[in-house]
């Protein structure tokens, strides 16, 4: 790929100083790379989470009894993984909202539609669709997919 040569010093400060995500709190929308770990703040979620989650794995931990109120009570916290393992789950249909979520990095789950998460990687670059959302600025509930072939497959997929 000849483009890894044409990068500059500048182009990649640029691309470092991008955003993690973007927040349209008035609708509420949010967009990410890959996902997110429900019950964790978007200001706290992890980098690695951010850019290559796909799953999540359900861990339960045992509260001191100072911050539980009550002995012995567990709590669930998800664990997020970036390959599907026994025992987990796709995170995108756990998520809770209120926010809606809009994300890629899951080409192999193709299109996904949540009630508070929607899923775009729709393979294009191994040939299949090129998919986005529009959504009407004033009201999240008011949107549409659109969606073209893509023109070619760039890249085979893997197994």
């Amino acid at each position: 790929h000849d483009a890894l040569y044409q990068v500059t010093d500048a182009d990649i400060q640029w691309i470092e100083e991008l955003p993690l995500s973007l927040s349209f709190p008035w609708l509420p929308l949010i967009v990410v790379h890959a996902g997110l770990v429900p019950g964790v703040p978007l200001e706290a979620q992890r980098y690695k989470d951010l850019l290559w989650i796909r799953n999540l794995r359900r861990r339960s931990q045992q509260l001191p009894d100072e911050l539980s109120g009550a002995r012995g009570r567990e709590v669930d916290e998800w664990s997020g993984e970036e390959s599907p393992t026994e025992g987990s789950e796709a995170w995108a249909g756990l998520w809770p909202g209120p926010e809606h979520v809009v994300f890629g990095h899951d080409a192999r789950r193709k299109l996904q539609e949540h009630p508070f998460a929607t899923g775009l990687d729709t393979g294009c670059c191994y040939g299949f669709h090129l998919t986005a959302l529009v959504v009407n600025p004033d009201n999240i509930a008011d949107r549409r997919l659109v969606q073209v072939a893509a023109a070619k497959e760039y890249q085979k997929p893997k197994d």
